[in-house]
């Protein structure tokens, strides 16, 4: 009777201690769905043009590793990069949706960040004009294709505004030659992009001055400050350095 008590002890102890065992594992699993499931990724729902991070680990201090796929590897490629993973986005003929997943063991969440089209627009939005609100005081060249995502777009320049024509003009479409006032005179330039068969074109904005010796700079100061002065010149005089002066 003793034997089979100690028996049955015995055997309860043991399923005790799986029991303990299997909700250990449990309760690690669910740490890590707990932290999966609070993880926000800031391109979710976003529209995206060019490569962003993704964490290897997460939750507090990272203690929680976790891997990522994508839906179409055409359109976003998941590379290790390091510390962190590369999401490396290829513009698609038109706005693509992808799917990507994070996981942790079993523990996964899905994301859905739109991959943006590549076209016209986007060369125009990743390109930047060197002399946009700028003073130009001399003239200067024009770049005739921009490139993007290993893509190019050409770009026509020219002048359409009337009131700049008299102080800008593009020549042989690869430079602006400036006639400056004597005043600073703010004009705009026109680039047509074109890519694929489409065109845009945008307009830039910069001033044209005159480009001033340093006593010319400093009478125009005081002239626009209606200060009653101008100055002429400056006399410096040279003497010889001689030792009798103690020099």
């Amino acid at each position: 009777m003793k034997s089979k008590k100690r028996l049955t002890l015995i055997v309860l102890t043991i399923m005790a201690m799986i029991a303990c065992l299997i909700g250990a594992v449990a309760c690690g699993g669910g740490k890590d769905a707990d932290v999966i499931d609070m993880y926000i990724l800031p391109q979710n729902e976003t529209l995206v043009d060019s490569d962003f991070s993704l964490p290897k680990t997460i939750g507090a201090d990272g203690a929680v590793a976790v891997t990522w796929t994508s839906s179409n590897t055409d359109a976003i490629a998941i590379e290790d990069g390091g510390e962190e993973y590369t999401a490396k986005v290829t513009l698609q003929a038109e706005v693509t949706p992808v799917t990507l997943t994070i996981a942790a063991g079993k523990a996964k969440k899905d994301f859905t960040v739109r991959v943006d089209a590549l076209n016209v627009f986007t060369f125009i939005n990743h390109f930047t004009f060197a002399q946009e609100k700028t003073s130009v005081t001399k003239d200067f060249d024009l770049v005739t294709s921009t490139s993007f995502a290993g893509q190019s777009a050409t770009i026509a320049w020219s002048v359409s505004d009337d009131a700049s024509k008299s102080y800008i003009e593009v020549q042989n479409g690869t430079k602006v030659h400036i006639t400056p006032d004597y005043d600073l005179v703010d004009v705009k330039i026109d680039a047509k992009f074109t890519y694929n068969g489409d065109s845009v074109t945008q307009s830039y904005t910069f001033s044209v001055s005159p480009e001033f010796d340093p006593l010319q700079k400093v009478n125009r100061m005081y002239s626009q400050a209606d200060y009653p002065l101008e100055i002429s010149g400056y006399i410096v005089h040279a003497y010889e350095v001689s030792e009798s002066y103690g020099n």
